[in-house]
């Protein structure tokens, strides 16, 4: 007897509380955010927006839109990771300088057809 009492109240629990787990997971924002030092100004940026700075600073090369979507996912992916578990960083998460984290590009700056090429390849990897 005493079995199936604690069998039924851990399948009460596991039931009862997987929604509200599940639930506080997607109050999370999906898209995380990143501090990274810009020019010696600590500035917060979504994770795309990072990709598409990324690819706008190192995508020069990259030929066909295929690469620049390979670039995106690279970018985010380890722009993402870096923030999550740490860097070698005070205060922030990444930097601008090439040799310790990453060149970022100026949308700003950026040729208008290179600039849509790489909205667009940001835009179609978002969340990956």
């Amino acid at each position: 007897m005493k079995y199936w009492l604690i069998y039924f109240l851990c399948v009460a629990v596991i039931t009862g509380g997987v929604p509200i787990a599940a639930d506080r997971l997607l109050e999370k924002e999906s898209v995380p955010s990143l501090s990274v030092l810009c020019g010696g100004e600590i500035c917060e940026m979504s994770a795309e927006e990072f990709a598409l700075r990324v690819l706008l600073a190192e995508g020069q090369d990259c030929e066909g839109l295929q690469a620049k979507k390979a670039l995106a996912v690279a970018a985010r992916s380890c722009g993402v990771y870096l923030s999550l578990f740490g860097c070698k960083h005070d205060g922030f998460d990444l930097c601008d300088d090439g040799n310790c984290c990453f060149y970022l590009g100026d949308p700003m700056k950026a040729q208008e057809k290179f600039l849509a090429e790489c909205v667009s390849a940001v835009e179609e990897t978002k969340g990956i």
